[in-house]
């Protein structure tokens, strides 16, 4: 409706009467509308929306129970369709309006506050959103059954909350017990019981039980492709994080072709809608890690691009894509570009983040290898050696990247010393086939031949060379790599022999 007529409309109503009357009655049908937000609706309520928002503007002064009915199914139909800023103040105007007149208990009120909850999450409003959801999940424990739809809904948007704020123990023994529980109650398909299987394989991911998320996965991408459409946004999202395990379980190939076809579905998103960024996002990294270095720098460069005309210059996601950009250009030995993006990233990270914070370590051992590419070797080994003091108690990369700063500079007892700390400690914590553990072991032999003690590197390549063949290819490159150092150790350990008059 032309706006001239909306106004003509409004003077009309006025000069009769009965302002109230015909607003009750219009909230009431356009909130028919609305009822559902299921996506076989879409096209209905996205052609009604102006409509309704005009209607719940010009009705403010009104405090009808229909007028936040409204409210509530808008908020449900624009978190369907990911316009999460406004769902939330839809569902605020309605928490609040529930919270004035209706017990704690109410399920009407817990309702409400579960879905604004839910929009606060992808508002990236994390802390508030647990806040709310932690009393949403207290009072269901008390009144509903274990077994009961809306608390493990409740449990499940909090444990989803949990994984968001790194609190991922705890994120994974909420979910395992709601999938246990929907595992007895749901049938295989059901929407509630995949979402849960999909969301505990996210959590394990973050605590490095690959097989485990793999496992479950898979299953879940297989139920999905027989019940959904390939535009499906559920199935998207499944197929994109069982791609990022694979890539942690160096399936590579599998990643790649997987991600590539997210990719492509997504095309039909707008070019800066997140989910689109982030599938784009994760296969550049594939791509890098496949050593298709121009295919991720294009892509990446393209996500990068598009961020900046959208997200703020210290958001997380910005960030975290030129960390990868700066990456694939050290990949590609274009070592000024890595430097120049990384010292602003870390510039930015440094005034936003403590000095503790992984993301800020993160890029901090990345600019440190940068500098070292470069030559700037001393700079390198200060930043390392800051990084190392602030994450003794760790073993992340930063570690290895020390251990090659120091070789770089001849200081070679030094990174068999932490390389030998970082190898014990992972023995005890991690799994013999662990790609952490194996690359470790990998530096630590390299640093031994350094030194010139070749059996002890021999000794280490061997076990690494057995483990390395029982999960690799024949043709995978690290597989290749590790049997060429056992050849070059052979080879030195033969010499120092003939040196030392053994036969």
């Amino acid at each position: 409706m032309h706006s001239l007529v909306h106004l003509a409309t409004r003077i009309w109503i006025g000069r009769e009467g009965g302002v109230e009357e015909i607003t009750m009655k219009a909230l009431q049908h356009i909130e028919e509308v609305f009822r559902s937000a299921d996506r076989v609706n879409r096209q209905l309520w996205r052609d009604y929306l102006p409509h309704a928002l005009r209607l719940l503007d010009r009705s403010e002064g009104y405090r009808f129970v229909k007028r936040f009915d409204l409210f509530f199914c808008v908020g449900k139909c624009l978190y369907t369709d990911r316009w999460f800023k406004d769902a939330v103040g839809c569902f605020e105007e309605v928490s609040q309006w529930r919270a004035a007149r209706l017990s704690d208990q109410d399920d009407d009120r817990l309702s409400a506050d579960l879905w604004l909850a839910s929009a606060y999450l992808n508002d990236r409003r994390i802390k508030d959103a647990v806040t709310l959801l932690e009393h949403v999940v207290e009072v269901r424990k008390k009144t509903l059954e274990e077994d009961d739809d809306e608390r493990l809904a409740s449990e499940h948007e909090l444990a989803r909350e949990y994984l968001s704020d790194r609190r991922i123990k705890g994120a994974i023994k909420m979910l395992e017990h709601v999938v246990e529980v929907r595992k007895k109650t749901l049938e295989e398909d059901d929407d509630e019981r995949l979402a849960s299987e999909h969301e505990l394989p996210r959590a394990y991911l973050s605590d490095r039980r690959i097989k485990d998320a793999i496992k479950m996965l898979e299953h879940v991408v297989e139920v999905r492709k027989k019940t959904l459409e390939e535009d499906d946004y559920s199935r998207l999202v499944s197929e994109h994080v069982l791609a990022s395990a694979y890539l942690d379980d160096r399936r590579i190939k599998d990643a790649v072709t997987m991600l590539e076809h997210v990719v492509e579905v997504r095309k039909t998103l707008e070019e800066d809608d997140d989910e689109r960024l982030a599938s784009e996002h994760a296969l550049a990294t594939a791509y890098l890690s496949d050593r298709r270095i121009k295919d991720a720098i294009e892509m990446l460069e393209h996500v990068v691009e598009v961020q900046k005309t959208t997200l703020d210059e210290e958001d997380h996601d910005r960030l975290t894509s030129e960390q990868v950009l700066t990456s694939a250009y050290l990949s590609d030995r274009r070592v000024k570009d890595a430097i120049k993006m990384l010292e602003h990233v870390v510039e930015v990270q440094k005034t936003t983040l403590k000095d503790d914070d992984l993301s800020l370590l993160a890029s901090e051992h990345e600019l440190a290898r940068a500098y070292l590419d470069d030559g700037q070797i001393k700079d390198a080994i200060k930043m390392l050696e800051h990084v190392v003091e602030v994450r003794k108690t760790t073993l992340e990369e930063d570690d290895h990247w020390r251990l090659t700063t120091y070789l770089s500079d001849r200081r070679i007892k030094d990174a068999i010393k932490m390389l030998e700390h970082v190898v014990e400690v992972e023995k005890k914590t991690l799994e013999e086939d662990d790609h952490e553990r194996l690359a470790s072991e990998h530096a630590l032999a390299m640093a031994y031949l350094d030194d010139r003690q070749a059996q002890k590197a021999v000794d280490l390549l061997e076990h690494v060379v057995t483990v390395e063949s029982q999960l690799f290819e024949k043709d995978d490159p690290e597989r290749h790599v590790s049997l060429d150092l056992l050849r070059d150790a052979y080879e030195q350990l033969e010499a120092e022999w003939e040196t030392s008059g053994w036969k």
